[in-house]
């Protein structure tokens, strides 16, 4: 009996609770369940119950033991994982660190990530999972291909202007022109990304070398003559010509020859993405023009070099390169969603992870406004509390640090968890409790919290300016320190024509929060 796959495709946003995911969301390709399940009743609800439990499914299974997952790294993730590699003493970075970003869901619901992930899980599988009590009456060579789609809760299905915002602060100064609306757009903003993020993990070990045997027929004789092959082309010639071979230890090989063709596709396909993010970075396009300049372009057959580099690079000098070969190519195999092509149970996709980019975007904005007058410190770890060996025991890792006179006066953190957007105060406990325990091992003289406020310009307008007065609370009535609440109003994509009207918009906001914060330092430092 032949398996039988059927494809589905599942938009949500971060942070949604999977069961929770209606069936305008949740879309079946070239069948419907009533097809499945013969007209049989409650077709429908069974088919939307079977796609939410097989993509709970499909996130264990990338948590559990997944290594196809391509993660856009932030800044801050960046740091956070050196600070890991160098307390190990070991590089241990790869693909499985990605894993801790969906780790964050909570059983049943999504974690802070954007982007799309895609695998099959078969019907035995669902049947097995405790939510489906119904019987299922399908055959066991039947599975789903599940693709999941995820954007930012903080914009609409159309208009995507916060995550673009997030994703290109600092770095693509052009604004309409360049946003992308939809998750293909984004697919092409991950791909350009990580390609030329990889690049720059790769250029400190120089260009990728390999011995090639190469054959020559002209007058700089080196390396073995070819007698057979001089006759055939230079007998009876007066060319002064001699045909010849010899092995170099070349950037003429076949990852090489991967990297530039994935490179002249992006440039083809992104000209403007490649011009503001491989092409003005000095270091990426010097070492793309080596390999320009070297590499015979007659010899880059798209379909050959595919096949080339279908082995990973395995050498122990270059393992950072074996990140920007799968990158390289997924992009020249770059057909929709089969870029992700699961098999054999494996999840496979792109992701970013907000509250870091969150982070990326919040630092860059408050160094811009503040650096004049505060040094800020992103990511320090702060050790506290000593055995009798005298030994640091716990490690205090606040987001922000801030120092006048490189003396701590305010510790904050920024998240991006639901529960600071709806007011839920059960869901803030710990986070405050944090706070205020980097606020004691720093010894600064305040601490507070940064989030994201969801703006419904036709409702919830006054809700924010409330917020935003009420944001100064004293830690408890035995003391005068203050905890500060900072929303940042994020508007509605969807109210607004174009992203420079929305973007004006949010860029009033967050000067709002900037000035408030501005004051509040200068309380913290008694001025």
């Amino acid at each position: 009996m032949s398996n039988k796959r059927y494809s589905i495709n599942i938009k949500a946003t971060d942070y949604q609770k999977i069961y929770k995911i209606s069936d305008d969301n949740i879309e079946t390709i070239g069948f419907t369940w009533k097809e499945l399940f013969m007209n049989a009743d409650g077709a429908d609800s069974l088919g939307m119950l079977i796609a939410q439990t097989a993509l709970e499914i499909m996130l264990n299974k990338a948590i559990k033991d997944n290594n196809g997952i391509t993660v856009g790294k932030s800044e801050t993730r960046n740091k956070r994982e050196a600070e890991k590699r160098n307390k190990r003493k070991a590089n241990t970075e790869g693909n499985n660190n990605s894993l801790e970003l969906i780790a964050s869901f909570d059983k049943e619901t999504i974690g802070g990530i954007v982007g799309a992930l895609s695998g099959t899980v078969s019907i035995e599988e669902i049947r097995k999972a405790p939510k489906i009590t119904a019987k299922i009456s399908l055959d066991n060579n039947i599975s789903f291909y599940i693709n999941l789609q995820v954007h930012s809760r903080m914009d609409s299905n159309d208009s995507w202007y916060f995550l673009h915002t997030l994703l290109n602060h600092g770095k693509l100064k052009s604004h309409s022109s360049s946003v992308f609306e939809n998750m293909d757009q984004l697919y092409d903003f991950l791909l350009v990304d990580l390609f030329a993020d990889s690049i720059k993990k790769a250029i400190p070990k120089g260009h990728y070398r390999t011995y090639q045997r190469f054959e020559r027929n002209d007058d700089r004789l080196k390396g073995t003559i070819d007698i057979a092959r001089h006759i055939k082309l230079n007998a009876g010639k007066e060319n002064g010509a001699i045909a010849y071979s010899f092995r170099e230890n070349s950037v003429d090989n076949r990852f090489n020859r991967l990297l530039l063709s994935a490179y002249k596709h992006l440039k083809e396909r992104y000209p403007q993405l490649v011009e503001e993010k491989i092409d003005k970075d000095i270091a990426i396009r010097d070492y793309i023009n080596v390999l320009s300049f070297q590499i015979e372009h007659s010899r880059l057959d798209v379909h050959k070099i595919i096949i080339e580099n279908a082995t990973p690079i395995s050498h122990p000098y270059y393992t950072e390169y074996e990140e920007t070969r799968k990158i390289c190519l997924r992009i020249l195999r770059n057909i929709g969603m089969s870029i992700f092509d699961a098999t054999s149970g494996q999840v496979r996709g792109f992701l970013y992870y907000l509250p870091d980019i969150w982070e990326d975007f919040l630092m860059y904005e408050m160094q811009r406004r503040y650096m004049d007058r505060y040094k800020i410190l992103a990511q320090e770890p702060y050790e506290y509390v000593k055995t009798l060996k005298g030994k640091y025991i716990c490690t205090s890792i606040p987001d922000f640090v801030f120092l006048h006179n490189n003396i701590p006066v305010l510790i904050l953190d920024a998240k991006f968890k639901p529960g600071w957007s709806d007011n839920s105060v059960s869901k803030k406990a710990n986070d405050i409790d944090k706070c205020i325990r980097d606020m004691v091992v720093v010894k600064a003289k305040g601490t507070g919290i940064i989030y994201p406020f969801k703006l419904d310009l036709a409702k919830n307008v006054k809700k924010l300016e409330d917020r935003q007065k009420g944001r100064k609370r004293t830690i408890s009535d035995n003391n005068d320190i203050y905890f500060y609440f900072f929303p940042v109003g994020i508007p509605l994509s969807n109210q607004f024509e174009s992203y420079d009207e929305w973007r004006a918009k949010f860029d009033y906001y967050l000067n709002i929060f900037l000035e408030a914060l501005e004051k509040d330092l200068e309380e913290c430092c008694g001025e």
